[in-house]
Parts: C-alpha cells; sequence; structure tokens
C-alpha cells in the first residue's frame, strides 16, 4: 500500500502542546525560570528543553507529595526520588538523564542564590547499559527507500526525504526545518542548524539531489518556492516531526522492516561510513556530535559488523575445534 498525503497519519502535535501547556501551570516559577535560561541563554531546542521540563516536573511531583520543597531537598531525598523512578520501571537511561536535569537544575539555583548547596554533587549517575544502535544493512536501506509511491507527489516528496536522510545522515529536526537557501546545488553542500543552534554544513551525493529537485520541480511554476520556503511541506506546511517518524514507520512495514525510526537512518549513515572507511573524526564533523566519544558508538557497531563478516567468510574461523587426543 503506496504511503503518501492521502494516508490517514495522525499527528499528535498539538495535543503534545497542550500537554505541555497544562504542566506549565503547575511547574515552580524556579523551574519556569531555569527552563527560560536554557533556551533564552544556553540555546537549547525545544525537544531538549521539553526533555527537562518532563524530568524536572517528576521530581517537583516527588517533592509534593513528600512535603518538601525544591529548595530543602538533599542528597538523601534525590536518591529516595531515582530510587522512586526505578520502581516505576523507568530505564536507567531515563533515570540518569532525570538525575542530570536535576543536577543542572541545582547548579543554576547556587549561580542565582537560591539556595546554597547543590544536593546532587556527590551522586553518581546509574549506570548505563549502553546498547547498540540499531543499523539496516544496504539492501534494506533500499528497501526503505524504494517504498515511497512515485506515482504521487507525497511520494516524491517522501523518496526524496528518504535519501536525504541516508545520504547526510540529519536528524528528523534538521531533515524537516531544511529550506530551499540551505541547499547549494552547484557545490552539491547543504547547510543544517543542529542542537543548540549549531550550524555545519554537510555534503550530499547526487542520487539524494536528483530526487529533492525531482519532488520540488512539482511545483507550479507560478509558485515557484521562496529561498526562505521549506523544502518539505505537507499542505504547504512544514511537517513536524510526529508525522514525518509516522511516515517513516509506515514505509519500514511496507517494506517488511521492524524497529526502524527516522534515527536509525542516521545510525546507518554513520555505520556504513566508518565500515567503507571514513574516519571517526570526519564521521563526527558530519553527524555535528561535539564530542569524539558519542561518534564512538558507531565503530562498535563496525567492528561487530567485520568481526561477523569475518567468522562468516575465513573458513578457518568456520572451521571446528580439534578435539584433544
Amino acid at each position: 500500500m503506496a504511503c503518501h498525503q492521502r494516508t490517514a497519519i495522525h499527528d499528535p502535535g498539538k495535543k503534545s502542546h497542550r500537554s505541555l501547556d497544562f504542566l506549565d501551570m503547575r511547574r515552580a516559577p524556579l523551574m519556569t525560570t531555569f527552563l527560560d535560561y536554557l533556551r533564552i541563554e544556553k540555546g537549547l531546542s525545544r525537544n531538549t528543553i521539553q526533555s527537562y521540563a518532563l524530568d524536572l516536573t517528576r521530581l517537583q511531583q516527588w517533592t509534593s507529595r513528600n512535603n518538601k520543597s525544591l529548595r530543602g531537598l538533599n542528597e538523601r531525598d534525590i536518591e529516595r526520588w531515582t530510587g522512586d523512578l526505578a520502581r516505576r520501571n523507568l530505564k536507567a537511561t531515563s533515570i540518569s538523564r532525570a538525575l542530570s536535569a536535576a543536577r543542572g537544575f541545582f547548579q543554576f539555583l547556587v549561580q542565582e542564590n537560591e539556595t546554597d548547596i547543590n544536593p546532587t554533587d556527590d551522586l553518581v549517575g546509574l549506570k548505563k547499559t549502553r546498547t547498540l544502535p540499531r543499523v539496516l544493512t544496504t539492501e534494506e536501506v533500499n528497501r526503505l527507500l524504494q517504498a515511497p509511491d512515485l506515482a504521487t507527489k507525497e511520494g516524491l516528496r517522501d523518496r526524496a526525504l528518504l535519501e536525504l536522510m541516508y545520504a547526510t545522515g540529519l536528524r528528523i529536526s534538521e531533515a524537516i526545518s531544511l529550506t530551499h537557501r540551505d541547499l547549494n546545488l552547484r557545490s552539491r553542500i547543504l547547510r543544517c542548524h543542529g542542537k543548540g543552534n549549531k550550524e555545519r554544513r554537510v555534503p550530499i551525493t547526487e542520487t539524494a539531489l536528483r530526487w529533492i529537485q525531482q519532488y520540488t520541480s512539482t511545483t507550479s511554476p507560478r509558485r515557484q518556492p521562496a529561498l526562505t520556503a521549506f523544502v518539505f511541506l505537507n499542505q504547504d506546511r512544514p511537517l513536524t516531526r510526529q508525522f514525518t517518524w509516522a511516515l517513516i514507520n509506515q514505509y519500514a512495514t511496507n517494506a517488511g522492516l521492524n524497529n526502524v525510526t527516522p534515527h536509525t537512518l542516521r545510525h546507518s549513515f554513520a555505520t556504513h561510513l566508518l565500515e567503507n572507511g571514513a574516519s571517526t573524526v570526519f564521521v563526527q564533523a558530519l553527524l555535528g556530535h561535539q564530542h569524539i566519544s558519542t561518534t564512538e558508538v558507531y565503530t562498535r557497531v563496525s567492528k561487530k559488523h567485520l568481526r561477523k563478516s569475518y567468522d562468516r567468510h575465513h573458513p578457518r574461523a568456520r572451521a571446528r575445534t580439534p578435539r584433544a587426543a
């Protein structure tokens, strides 16, 4: 079944926005000030700030249930709070993220002279069991790329979007916010704005560029897009993260693939580059990672691939271990 504009895909963007507004009404003024600080002075993205808001709301709710104040929390209270999160079956990664949000919040309070101590100073986050990212094979990538119905304008749009994300490793938010001004057709370089609104330039393949040009050529000559217009549209409006997430998930299902998200294309992009000889520093620059350690997780995936390939093809690797005489 083709997956295009007429496919019924629910876009929950507005609903989640109302949910966040409801949390805003109950949030302590200190938290609101901290979130404004993250947005205005730190330049963090909306999605990152929403994650902070969720974690700090959990802290505020626990504080209220236990008749405590945020300024009066001590180290033992924070330990009890993270223990409560664990009993609620949150993953270790989610608890560590919540503790990190609390640590940043209390550091801010100390800086602003709202409190004298940071109760998280001596706490160590839970050890994360870092799982390797899901990576598609090149054959699986091809199946996914070929899933859209090219007989429709929406299908052309989605093929161009998928080709772009695999060719560049862009995050979903970076891909859907791309404007025509960000594309340099002559040099095959695009400009994107990543986390913290940091700008970087990424090369794009001729194949992906051709699909983008084919999609944009469906625009009426009388309605040529302005340079500031978004490249990927849904009824003349920019795509949302939720819509694009559902779109890619549906295409993956149609292609017989499981557990595929927009980030899966980013993981596959990085891993396939490393498997074909690219340096970790080069991949780090393309992905926009601030720390090389973030990129190095893909070298683990690449080494795992090499090990499997070696074991599968080397005759001595496949030979059975001889028994002792």
